[in-house]
């Protein structure tokens, strides 16, 4: 007689041969020496096993475990039923690493030394848990801007779920200190610039009014000042807080090729930063585009870099953006968002905000404009100690024409083929002069007018140094450098040179070979401010190739070198 009963769910086809055991969400026998738990959103059985079983993760009813996943017997929905992921990686300095967890991990298997790897340095050599979504990790020394993959492994969360296996999250250890060509922002000296107080905007929400933005002498990456921004919870909400604090108007501007960046230091590992821009230069959709969150390391005097590097970083639509930045020429900056997921109060200081070239040029031109009836001569290009080539003098055009801009273009000297070219008068645009370029160029000035045709033209021949530069002696350096090692190679000796803007106690020159590992080290005390040059012996090192690294108090640049025996 027929079966008297209601199937309201199953787990394989009733009246279908296994085999083995069946397929579920793509994994091949996943009903065999696995553990299946249903998805949290399903909340009624399925008869149609073929609809349940799915074919990949996506459209399955189930997650497939490895077997013996006993935590979540008895209970559904289960809320978490993945393993914890890197949110993020800092190279706090040259031995620390910050590792930033997206939840709580369990502090056992995240201090153990063997579940990390960092390429060419290896296992760190301690890991503390400080709180309980961040491990600190201490490893040989990191060379500035060198790339860096971190391999975890075996990490739990607190329901015992582990990470994917070989987890790897790619990072850099950038050092603090600004270039000689960064274009300064905000620096906060006299006031906060374009920026307004965290409550401005309306999608601020969760701090309350007393909450402020204002230069502050408490502490300084830069000059005596930096931005303050003082967030104090509103206890009336719970759920932690947002800010975004508007840059007013969005005047401020930053090209669409070059990364947006500022130093920011707090020390609460629950507080996250981005960057949002406007695409509205030409070609972009008017968008808004927000950067990658940078969690706030929990080092009490680090100054972090939070960066959006615009030509290389993935960026998320907020509002009405796409996820793309299309401007060909310039991107207006749209504000600074901040969020922390707890209640509590924060400050956090900025200095500086500016812009930085991917290209990094260290060749920078300026127009500064004569009197009337001034006339270009050779003279009028000067190059000084700091890489900086300065044009005293501008063509007086025919009063007749119309000029919309000035450019300043590089010539081959024997073939007039084009080298390089600037637009002017922009103090802010740079030259993609190689650092290691030496010789004669014939520069060339000419005007455009509005219909874009030359209707000027002045040339002149200069010959000038970059790699040493013209160095006055009797004035002093107005930026920390460091300077490219000569000869180089070498053997077995060679100069390296560096310009101190200011005194320092003590200045350290230290030799790191691939693996990071100082093999030489020499120190000088009480250094005025001035140019100065370290003369290196590397007799007793083998042939290879080195990273040289000068530190100065918060100066610090390194550079490499190549030992030829």
């Amino acid at each position: 007689s027929e079966p008297n009963f209601v199937v309201i769910d199953a787990v394989g086809d009733i009246s279908g041969d296994p085999g083995d055991a069946w397929d579920v969400a793509g994994v091949t026998e996943a009903t065999k020496e696995h553990t299946l738990i249903r998805k949290p959103e399903i909340e009624m059985g399925n008869t149609d096993w073929t609809a349940s079983a799915g074919t990949d993760e996506t459209n399955s009813e189930w997650v497939v475990m490895n077997q013996n996943t006993v935590q979540f017997l008895g209970t559904h929905p289960h809320a978490d039923l993945s393993g914890p992921e890197i949110a993020q990686v800092v190279a706090v300095d040259e031995t620390t690493i910050q590792v930033n967890f997206n939840e709580p991990v369990d502090s056992a298997s995240a201090a153990t030394t063997s579940n990390y790897d960092i390429s060419t340095i290896g296992q760190p050599s301690s890991v503390v848990v400080p709180y309980e979504s961040v491990a600190i990790l201490t490893v040989s020394g990191l060379v500035e801007k060198t790339n860096y993959v971190l391999t975890v492994n075996n990490v739990t969360d607190l329901a015992g779920l582990v990470i994917e296996e070989n987890t790897e999250f790619h990072f850099t250890y950038e050092m603090p200190y600004l270039m000689a060509w960064d274009r300064i922002i905000n620096d906060f000296e006299s006031g906060i610039g374009n920026w307004t107080d965290p409550n401005y905007s309306g999608s601020t929400y969760g701090v309350t009014d007393a909450s402020s933005f204002k230069s502050s002498g408490d502490y300084a990456f830069k000059n005596g000042k930096s931005g303050k921004m003082e967030l104090i919870d509103d206890t009336g909400e719970s759920g932690g807080w947002f800010v975004r604090d508007w840059n007013l108007n969005r005047v401020d501007q930053v090209h669409s090729d070059s990364k947006l960046m500022m130093y920011v230091r707090g020390h609460d590992h629950d507080v996250k930063i981005r960057f949002v821009i406007r695409d509205d230069g030409s070609g972009g959709d008017d968008g808004y585009e927000a950067g990658p969150w940078h969690h706030i390391t929990v080092a009490e005097e680090d100054w972090q870099l939070v960066s959006l590097d615009l030509l290389n970083d993935p960026v998320t639509g907020w509002i009405t953006g796409d996820g793309t930045v299309a401007s060909s020429d310039k991107v207006s900056i749209d504000c600074i968002q901040i969020a922390c997921a707890s209640d509590k109060d924060a400050n956090l200081y900025f200095d500086p905000i500016f812009e930085r070239y991917n290209n990094n040029p260290p060749a920078r031109f300026t127009l500064i404009e004569p009197a009337d009836g001034a006339t270009i001569t050779n003279e009028d290009l000067v190059q000084d100690s700091l890489f900086q080539i300065t044009w005293h003098a501008a063509i007086d055009p025919d009063p007749a024409d119309s000029i919309d801009h000035y450019k300043l273009r590089a010539l081959d000297p024997d073939t007039d083929t084009l080298v390089y070219e600037a637009a002017l008068p922009d103090t802010s645009n740079l030259l993609p002069v190689s650092s290691e370029d030496n010789g004669t160029f014939k520069w060339c000035v000419q005007a455009y007018d509005t219909k874009g045709a030359y209707s000027v033209s002045d040339t002149f021949t200069v010959t000038f140094d970059i790699e040493v530069g013209v160095e006055d002696e009797n004035a002093l350096p107005r930026v920390f450098a460091l300077h490219h090692n000569y000869p180089n190679p070498f053997n077995p000796t060679t100069t390296v040179k560096y310009d101190l803007p200011e005194p320092s106690n003590e200045v350290t020159l230290r030799v790191f070979n691939l693996l990071g590992n100082v093999v030489k080290e020499v120190k000088r005390q009480n250094i005025k401010a001035g140019y100065h040059k370290f003369f290196l012996d590397c007799s007793d090192l083998s042939s290879g190739v080195y990273f040289y690294q000068i530190r100065a108090g918060k100066f610090i640049a390194t550079k490499k070198m190549t030992l030829l025996k």
